[in-house]
């Protein structure tokens, strides 16, 4: 396996952007990017959605102003409990305000893993469509149909 300052490692969940050529160079913008990341949300979504209402609507996508990167997260205020099953964190039973954190009872989490599994699973099919995307806005951007 080739590896490089630009390659993800094997447990890399990034999509690499332009293997050394600028996107923005290629004239697509981050339409491309933006669509795989949503290749892998989609599929995030419906992980989740088999045993969450909350977290399917928490996974978001945000494409950077270059259109090189793209970050899909879930959680946040509508689904606190997102980070809990994709890591497998401990949680409190039942919080009571007369005890501290400390002397409530915890246990931890079994690891339901949506957005990890999701990227997994599509990485190759959100490769050929970033792929496609930066293929046909270069393509259109220099006359061809």
């Amino acid at each position: 396996m080739t590896k490089g300052p630009d390659m993800p490692g094997p447990r890399s969940h990034r999509l690499p952007a332009g293997q050394g050529i600028s996107v923005g160079r290629l004239g697509a913008g981050g339409k491309p990017m933006r669509d795989a990341a949503n290749v892998i949300a989609a599929s995030a979504r419906a992980r989740s959605g088999a045993w969450s209402r909350r977290v399917p609507l928490s996974v978001k996508v945000s494409v950077s102003a270059d259109g090189e990167s793209a970050t899909i997260t879930a959680g946040g205020a509508e689904a606190p409990q997102a980070a809990t099953f994709e890591l497998g964190l401990s949680h409190p039973v039942y919080g009571r305000p007369t005890m501290t954190r400390k002397e409530w009872t915890w246990v931890k989490q079994i690891a339901r893993p949506f957005l990890s599994a999701a990227a997994e699973a599509q990485a190759t099919k959100a490769a050929d469509v970033w792929g496609n995307g930066v293929i046909t806005g270069w393509a259109r951007n220099n006359g061809f149909r």
